[in-house]
């Protein structure tokens, strides 16, 4: 009876073990399997290695170029490698929601040819570009081959994805010079162009001896996408604007490339005005009016006194030349013809006036004289 109850219990004990083995191939590729290289003691394959990416390479792109080799020493001339599994883990950052988990790429080796079996190596090239990082970050291969006894063997390389986001488009800037200030307005990008692990737009200014760009504003994804740029502080000057899209990077946020970003650009000068200012000055008060230069100027008016009935001298006393201030000229620097020149008298012509005036009466009373004698001899 012992020996009865002992065979079932062996056959149950077998068939967990076999069963066990053949599961232990499909839980080496899940993902809670651990990422660790595998120990090769005997050195059968120290000539496996990556050829791409490089170790703690940074590339500029979400689904980079991953190839290399595998290449076992043989202990058997039947072992032969039959195939590879490539696996792409973040590596000590978490990835957005949105962003979607890499698929595991096999990769399945050629049939065998004749040399193969003599050989004293088996080797598995790969090369796999399917796989897609939607999240920029680092990033950790895990590539495990398979011989066809069933051994496997791991390896690890360790790279960074810091892709750019795809360029806004349609930039324009409206310039108001009253207010001095400047508003841009760009076209976003689609639906088919964001990213995952969008972080919004920039928009850059630049003036015309600027060493490099300055940020003037920072938008959300879903933000409108336009800004008013305050001029009031700046100089009069040419000034650029661009804007990028900005995502996640793998320190800081990579923006888009900045040679296919739109630009734009606005003029900010002095304004001018069509006459210049005369400024003067009230006496007495600290008011100030503003008088164009193209104002007419105030209008003279001259009065003449007419020359006296009593008396015909044969000149006046007085010349009169108009409402005028004291040292004014006349009007026009030379003489022309028709003109007098009116020199200033000396010192003393004053009494000429008189004098001449006694010697005219003087006349008149003699020729009186003259005129009762003749009238007296008839």
């Amino acid at each position: 009876m012992p020996e009865h109850r002992t065979l079932p219990r062996l056959a149950t004990v077998l068939v967990v073990a076999c069963a066990v083995l053949l599961a232990a191939p499909a839980w080496a590729q899940t993902d809670e399997a651990p990422l660790a290289p595998s120990d090769d003691p005997e050195g059968r394959w120290t000539e496996s290695t990556f050829d791409s990416p490089a170790d703690g390479d940074v590339v500029r792109q979400a689904d980079p170029l991953i190839s290399g080799r595998f290449v076992y020493r043989k202990v058997a001339a039947a072992q032969r490698i039959v195939a590879a599994t490539i696996e792409v883990h973040p590596d000590g950052f978490e990835p957005a929601p949105t962003c979607d988990p890499v698929t595991p790429q096999p990769v399945s080796a050629p049939d065998p040819e004749p040399d193969d079996y003599t050989a004293e190596t088996t080797r598995l090239d790969f090369a796999v570009q399917e796989v897609r990082l939607e999240c920029n970050g680092r990033y950790l291969i895990h590539a495990t081959a398979q011989l066809n006894d069933g051994t496997r063997w791991s390896m690890q390389r360790r790279f960074a994805v810091e892709a750019p986001p795809a360029a806004p488009s349609e930039l324009d800037a409206d310039l108001d010079r009253a207010a001095r200030t400047a508003t841009i307005t760009f076209t976003p990008l689609d639906a088919t162009e964001r990213t995952a692990d969008e972080v919004g737009y920039v928009i850059e200014r630049r003036g015309s001896d600027d060493d490099g760009w300055t940020d003037v504003a920072t938008l959300e994804p879903d933000e409108e996408p336009t800004h008013v740029d305050d001029l009031a502080d700046a100089g009069q000057d040419r000034y650029t604007y661009r804007a990028r899209a900005v995502r996640a990077g793998v320190d800081e946020p990579v923006r888009s490339d900045p040679e296919a970003a739109p630009t734009a650009e606005v003029e900010l000068v002095a304004s001018t005005t069509s006459s210049t200012p005369e400024v003067r000055a009230d006496r007495g008060s600290d008011r100030v009016r503003s008088r164009t230069a193209t104002q007419p100027r105030r209008r003279t008016t001259t009065s003449r006194q007419a020359p006296p009935t009593t008396l015909d001298t044969g000149f006046e006393d007085t010349i009169d030349y108009g409402d005028r201030e004291a040292g004014d000229a006349l009007d026009g620097d030379e003489p022309v013809a028709g003109q007098s020149i009116v020199q200033d008298e000396a010192e003393g012509t004053g009494l000429a006036v008189p004098a001449a005036g006694a010697l005219v009466l003087l006349g008149w009373a003699g020729h009186i004289v003259y005129l009762n004698r003749l009238a007296k001899q008839l």
